[in-house]
């Protein structure tokens, strides 16, 4: 909602470009990927933006973000994650290039943090900081250079430290930039990073031969992310590092190296992936160790989420501390009658939010589970004219039979 397009577009560089239109000789199911299709303009993306409680929010708008079906990559777990791209008419294209992805969402990063126009509170002058004053005071506005620190999430935004670095370090030695590296670096003033793991075992490993043909990057700048190159060496790798056929890339090992700070989502995660357990660091711990990961604690907003006053619990659900047995039980038969379950206080009621995997304690939760079931049979509900309750009461006509089924335990 009110989002618009601020009219900043991100030339992508041309070997970019040349990848997304099929020059490596993958196949995407499109005839040409480089031209305007009704679908945009794919050698360049755009940004839009909006603005929500207070926050301005960017939006990095690229045909090749809104369709397709990619390869996924492995987590360190030899887990397959699925990420599927459809088009507008439901048509499923595959390729391969999710390196190309994040690199468009790496320049719509860099570009929006050095041209986007700000967003200030003022009756005066409306929303944008470039309002007020004279045209020479507009023009000095407009040229200040702006102090930035992004904040990554996880694996997938550590090109914008390669992008970055890369970008630097060509201006530090008067090599030449190309015009889009220079429309980023002339809006940036100091520039601090800070890369915050989510979920360590997710790395986005790919192959190096790939990724350096895909977004024209030299061995000397993506060793950082390649663990052939040992970490203590990544910001001074050997110039004569060439690109093995069997080379992969780690883009959260580059991330981890490459940022300011990093930091977690709770002390005791960061505890433990730091430690020497290979379960627990995923082969990252010395990084780790060096890089002195934080941890801040996950948190909620408190007056969003207080069961007492949340409009989206039923009135007559709503609870505190003193109500609490009250309010759940109220909420725990509503749920049971809109899943077709006997509608039964004592009953036991697991309620489970998370992926299916070891990592959350699944497997933990269905041991736990089968110690504290009762070990009778269950009764078998006949539940007809149900209603969810979230709009007034709950309706429920219901007759519980015992059946022979098998104990509820095992």
């Amino acid at each position: 909602e009110g989002v618009e397009d601020v009219g900043v577009g991100v030339g992508l560089p041309e070997v970019v470009s040349e990848a997304i239109d099929n020059g490596d000789g993958r196949d995407d199911g499109r005839d040409d990927g480089n031209t305007d299709d009704g679908r945009g303009d794919w050698a360049k993306a755009m940004l839009y933006s909006t603005e929500a409680e207070g926050v301005q929010r960017v939006f990095v708008k690229h045909p090749l973000l809104d369709m397709h079906r990619v390869k996924p990559t492995q987590d360190v777990n030899n887990e397959h994650p699925s990420f599927t791209y459809v088009d507008g008419e439901g048509g499923v294209y595959d390729c391969h290039n999710m390196d190309v992805r994040y690199d468009i969402l790496a320049w719509g990063a860099l570009m929006a943090a050095s041209k986007l126009p700000r967003r200030r509170k003022s009756s005066e002058c409306g929303e944008y900081l470039e309002c007020g004053g004279s045209g020479e005071e507009k023009k000095r506005k407009k040229k200040k250079k702006r102090d930035v620190v992004f904040v990554l999430n996880d694996w997938p935004t550590a090109l914008v430290l390669v992008r970055l670095r890369h970008m630097l370090q060509n201006e530090t030695a008067g090599q030449e930039l190309s015009d889009m590296e220079r429309r980023i670096l002339e809006g940036l003033g100091r520039v601090k990073t800070v890369f915050c793991i989510h979920n360590l075992a997710y790395q986005g490993v790919f192959s190096a031969g790939d990724v350096a043909r895909d977004l024209g990057l030299s061995a000397q700048t993506m060793a950082p992310l390649m663990p052939r190159v040992p970490w203590q060496a990544w910001d001074r790798p050997d110039p004569a590092l060439e690109i093995q056929p069997d080379d992969s890339v780690n883009f959260m090992r580059a991330a981890l190296l490459m940022a300011d700070s990093v930091l977690t989502v709770s002390p005791h995660y960061a505890k433990e992936i730091a430690s020497g357990n290979e379960e627990f660091n995923c082969g990252l711990g010395d990084i780790l160790r060096h890089k002195d990961v934080q941890g801040i604690m996950n948190g909620i907003d408190t007056t969003e989420w207080d069961p007492e006053t949340d409009e989206l619990l039923p009135s007559d659900s709503r609870y505190n501390a003193y109500t609490v047995f009250r309010g759940k039980n109220s909420m725990k038969r509503r749920l049971q009658a809109r899943l077709g379950l006997v509608v039964d206080d004592s009953a036991v009621l697991f309620v489970f939010i998370g992926r299916l995997t070891e990592q959350k304690g699944v497997d933990a939760l269905l041991r736990a589970a089968t110690r504290v079931l009762p070990k009778k049979p269950a009764p078998h509900p006949t539940v007809s004219n149900v209603s969810d309750g979230l709009e007034g009461g709950t309706e429920l006509t219901e007759t519980a039979e015992t059946a022979e089924t098998a104990e509820t335990a095992e």
